[in-house]
């Protein structure tokens, strides 16, 4: 399987977690939550932490930058 298809696989799984989370609460967002599945899984899954520094793409917002490589940061210590 390639990298693409378990990135749609996978973001199958979270759309199907949401459903049926906010379902079984009987309360939520989903719409929200879906829309930014397949962004989402891309960038956690899909090596935008793990494979260039953040800076390297040249995103850069100073009120934005402590938090993100905070999560950045975090994010790779959970997944090794």
């Amino acid at each position: 399987m390639h990298d693409i298809e378990k990135l749609i696989n996978l973001a199958k799984l979270v759309r199907y977690f949401i459903i049926s989370s906010t379902t079984t609460a009987g309360s939520g967002h989903p719409t929200s939550s879906l829309s930014a599945t397949d962004l989402m899984t891309a960038l956690l899954f899909g090596g935008f932490f793990r494979t260039r520094h953040r800076k390297d793409y040249d995103i850069h917002h100073e009120l934005t930058d402590k938090g993100i490589d905070k999560f950045s940061s975090d994010w790779n210590a959970l997944i090794q």
